[in-house]
């Protein structure tokens, strides 16, 4: 009993049934291909990491999230065919390994730490090789910890043949301390002539969000175009698009062409709004920028839809952006808000969702 081959034979003897014989037979099999599939992921990850040493060029991106996924497919499309996009995780089995994968990544584990690991990776006969790099964690510390070990590699290697200063791109989500990176590490030359030359730049989730809102609101094909913007709430989203839409009409102004809907159009709405204009001014004026603070309404009473209705009793076209997180406000606002105005285009930070929705939920309501 309990072992197939502990059976009695004899002229009645039956053979034991195929549900028993098939876990026998399939037994070494399922081994075999288990073996085979730990085997080829060790290779994988050996051949990737030779590949990455092997390459001319690389374009660098560390920081594996889901939220760095969309940059990843950019750059696996937009990636030139003599260079390979590298993705360096201190995890080996962070689960989204195999999806960059599928997009034509090369993966290779290193610690952030190890510099002779990177310099190996990073180099090629003493020459570096990397032609951007986007370190896009949501840990702002972390990025700048990859950003200074790739540039102590670049410092101690000789520049690449190609004339090309490489790219910096670091993920710091807070839009003052994104232009404050930009502008203190706009072009990097180090004391030695021989070493190599930054181009940095910052990548900020609110800086994005805030283009992506505006993009939309500005766009010329729109049926009827919007004669007010309210922002509702004080977050770095709101000061983000704030900033968006100076600098979109300092644009506009050079090129004799401002944008439709520019700051004297804007209202800053709620308790902080005072606080948020402040933050404007301030922000605009340390970096050498006209504020234009006087162009800015501020409403200082609660965002209710009575009191945004007085506000807004005037326009025809007003378009919302609730900017504050849905987790401090509650997720029934925006819901209660475009039920009650189904005229008004309202834009939405949702916690569910990763872009701006093409089409309204409900009414006019975009979810972001």
């Amino acid at each position: 009993v309990g072992n197939i081959q502990e059976c009695s034979v004899g002229p009645e003897a039956r053979p034991a049934p195929l549900a028993l014989q098939l876990p026998r037979l399939l037994g070494p099999l399922l081994l075999v291909i288990a073996a085979f599939g730990i085997v080829a992921s060790i290779f994988r990850a050996q051949s990737d990491r030779i590949l990455v040493r092997l390459s001319r060029s690389l374009v660098v991106l560390v920081g594996l999230t889901k939220d760095a996924m969309p940059l990843v497919r950019r750059l696996s499309t937009e990636r030139e065919a003599d260079t390979t996009l590298a993705v360096l995780v201190s995890d080996p089995g962070n689960p989204l390994i195999k999806s960059v994968r599928n997009l034509g990544a090369r993966v290779a584990v290193c610690d952030v730490t190890n510099l002779g690991a990177l310099r190996s990776l990073l180099t090629t006969r003493g020459r570096f090789k990397v032609r951007s790099c986007y370190a896009v964690a949501p840990d702002v510390a972390e990025n700048l910890r990859w950003a200074a070990q790739l540039r102590e590699v670049a410092d101690s290697s000789r520049p690449a043949r190609v004339n090309m200063a490489p790219r910096m791109i670091v993920r710091i989500d807070d839009p003052w301390q994104a232009e404050y990176w930009r502008r203190t590490n706009a072009y990097r030359t180090p004391g030695s002539e021989s070493s190599v030359r930054w181009i940095s730049d910052a990548l900020s989730v609110y800086e994005v969000t805030a283009e992506l809102i505006l993009d939309r609101i500005v766009d010329p094909n729109l049926e009827s175009s919007f004669d007010r913007l309210v922002i509702v709430g004080s977050s770095a989203l709101a000061l983000a698009v704030c900033a968006e839409l100076a600098q979109r009409e300092r644009e506009g102004d050079a090129l004799l062409a401002p944008p439709h809907l520019g700051l004297a159009d804007l209202i800053l709405y709620g308790p902080q709004a005072e606080t948020l204009r402040e933050q404007h001014r301030l922000r605009q004026e340390r970096f050498g920028n006209s504020s234009d603070v006087g162009l800015l309404s501020v409403v200082g009473s609660l965002p209710t839809s009575e009191n945004l209705r007085a506000t807004l009793r005037r326009d025809q076209h007003p378009v919302l952006i609730l900017a504050d997180d849905p987790a401090v406000t509650g997720t029934h606002q925006a819901t209660y808000l475009a039920a009650l105005n189904p005229t008004w285009t309202i834009f939405d930070w949702s916690p569910t969702t990763s872009s701006v929705a093409d089409q309204p939920i409900m009414e006019l309501l975009y979810p972001f």
